[in-house]
Formats: structure tokens, sequence, C-alpha cells
């Protein structure tokens, strides 16, 4: 099995923010905390029991922090990529952004801003698939290729709002 990390950006609640915050780093979030984020998110077709999310700190060393009002996360797990799709194709109420890198070659860009534009940019280093951006709205899935892998990172950077720009 291989690894994945990356970086998240969340706008959620007062609450779920300080309980993510307060949470050991390298100890899988409690059940209570991802029932919290599914629920905020207004999923409920899945458990928390699926997830094994974990937290660590970010390259430079730093912990989770709040920048310009979102939840800074340096993530790592392969729950993270699952949990970061569903959060895209059928999350509401919250904003999620970020990036995912998996060991074997994947890497997936994540969008599901408050205006409700949901998006996830792929492409994997080996070339086992195109790069692509898909758009999900409602029950709808429109799929767009690149012929550079270029392509998919400018068009997840030009959905981020001004603010998690400065952070991601």
């Amino acid at each position: 099995m291989s690894e994945a990390s990356g970086i998240i950006a969340l706008k959620l609640s007062d609450d779920l923010t300080e309980k993510i915050m307060q949470h050991e780093l390298y100890e899988e979030l409690s059940e209570e905390i991802v029932s919290s984020l599914l629920s905020e998110a207004q999923i409920e077709q899945v458990s928390p029991e699926d997830f094994e999310l974990t937290i660590e700190e970010d390259d430079a060393g730093d912990p989770p922090s709040i920048e310009n009002g979102y939840l800074l996360l340096s993530v790592w797990g392969e729950s993270w990529l699952d949990i970061s799709n569903l959060l895209v194709q059928s999350g509401k109420c919250i904003e999620f952004y970020g990036w995912m890198e998996e060991d074997s070659g994947l890497s997936e860009y994540y969008t599901l801003s408050k205006e409700g534009k949901r998006e996830i940019g792929s492409f994997h280093s080996e070339g086992v698939e195109k790069p692509k951006v898909t758009t999900y709205s409602g029950d709808e899935k429109k799929e767009e290729y690149f012929k550079e892998i270029d392509g998919i990172y400018e068009k997840w950077r030009a959905s981020l709002p001004p603010e998690v720009t400065e952070i991601l």
C-alpha cells in the first residue's frame, strides 16, 4: 500500500476548528472529530470509522495553524485521499482546498468553494492516466483533459480565493 501526504485548508465552525487544533499530532483523529467534519459537510452516507486521518507538522516543522481564517493542516495517510474526494464530490457548508501526493505517483488538487465550485485535478507522474480536472455539479460529472500537468495546477490555483492562494 502506498502512502499519501499533502496540505489542506478548511473553513469550518469555530468549535470543530478548535477541536482539530488541540488534537495530538501524529495521532489518528477521533471518530468524534471525523463525525463532526462529515456532519458539518452534510455527508451522512459514510461512517467515521471508514477514515484513519492523521495530522502532522509541515515540512518546516510547524503545527496546524489558522491562516487568513482557514485551518491549515499538513496531512498524512491514504484516508485523506478518500475523504478529500468525498468532501469535494458531496460536501456542503464548508470550504476545502488542498493537494495530496501519493508515493505511487498520483497527485490530486481539490477545490470545494463557498460558491459551490467542486473540482478535483489529478495526474500521475508515470503517465498512467491523462492529466484531468473533474468538475462535479449535482449528480453530473464533467472531465476536462490536459496535455500538460501545468494546466491542471494553473486551473486549480485560479480556483482558489486570494486568501487561500497566499497560504497554499
